[in-house]
């Protein structure tokens, strides 16, 4: 339900965006509230690009049917440099809906208070993540990469990951056109294999 979206700086100094605003032309509801929104309403959510903080996926036992542990750890870069970053997204968000002609349709805009603490506190509340996940199987030459160059799954023969997972870094936008390359290229490696007798991987 994204109709529109906006990739900039918040910082002159930067060589490529590090902020997307997306516009929705409905209210977002808050995590648990279930999926229809309150009332009428628009939504701009500002993105951290290439955020900080890292998550992790864990094993909770050797059962294989036991649900990972998938931890966000949303805003927890040391640097606190994707709260920054939001904290920008916040003020600009709310430039935009100064500006006419939005103002002039909005009847009432729940928005934290003035200073940068109160933006963080309204942040640390209401922050969600879109679900882009990414780079949790990354792909790499060493034996540490979960994949090598060709997507291979290190000591397992046959096995290939051809998703968002094996990105080495996160891009700084959707995932859906890279993981469309990652698959055409995964495509043309298999073709290629399928002519040439297969090596099993040494195991990490």
């Amino acid at each position: 339900m994204v109709e529109a979206a906006a990739f900039t700086h918040t910082s002159p100094d930067l060589h490529a965006p590090d902020l997307e605003l997306m516009y929705s032309p409905v209210l977002w509801p808050a995590p648990g509230e279930g999926t229809v929104p309150a009332g009428h309403g628009v939504t701009v959510a500002p993105v951290v690009l290439q955020p900080r903080s890292r998550g992790a996926v864990e094993l909770r036992s050797a059962d294989p049917f036991h649900p990972p542990a998938i931890r966000l750890n949303v805003l927890s870069d040391p640097d606190g440099e994707d709260l920054r970053v939001l904290t920008d997204g916040v003020r600009l968000a709310l430039q935009v809906l100064d500006t006419e002609p939005l103002r002039g349709y909005l009847a009432e805009r729940p928005a934290p208070g003035p200073q940068d603490a109160d933006v963080a506190a309204f942040l640390r509340a209401h922050a969600q993540t879109i679900w882009h996940a990414s780079s949790t199987c990354a792909m790499g030459a060493s034996d540490q990469a979960v994949v090598d160059p060709q997507l291979r799954v290190r000591g397992i023969e046959g096995l290939r990951v051809v998703d968002a997972s094996v990105m080495p870094t996160i891009n700084r936008g959707h995932p859906n056109a890279p993981v469309i390359m990652l698959a055409e290229k995964a495509a043309d490696l298999i073709r290629e294999r399928t002519a040439r007798p297969t090596t099993a991987l040494p195991a990490s």
